[in-house]
């Protein structure tokens, strides 16, 4: 009868142990997905952003009529343009990087 009062309900000290050395390791495996995630979007938005600045630079050589003809011989340039029916002419820059990535930017132009 002594001995079933002794049993005490609960965990013991290497179970515990145990069970945070399995918590730390999963913690650290998604500390490092994140990580990599959140460097892999700056990245990328860092790009855009500088993609986006080189198209607004094409749309303003094309509103103040400078440097057209060089647009064109540009590999990754693309510029289409069509006219409004307010006689604006809407024109679009799409700056393409890698394969199946580019920024647009259109605007339209008197």
């Amino acid at each position: 009868m002594k001995s079933s009062r002794n049993r005490k309900k609960g965990m013991t000290l290497v179970e515990i142990i145990i069970a945070l050395a399995i918590i730390g390791i999963m913690a650290i495996s998604f500390l490092t997905i994140f990580t990599s995630s959140f460097s892999t979007i700056f990245s990328m938005g860092r790009r855009t952003k500088a993609m986006n600045d080189e198209a607004q630079m094409y749309m303003d050589q094309i509103y103040n009529g400078t440097a057209v003809a060089s647009i064109d011989s540009l590999p990754n340039v693309d510029v289409f343009e069509s006219s409004d029916s307010s006689g604006l002419r809407l024109i679009t820059v799409t700056v393409t990087y890698s394969q199946n990535q580019s920024v647009k930017l259109t605007g339209l132009v008197p």
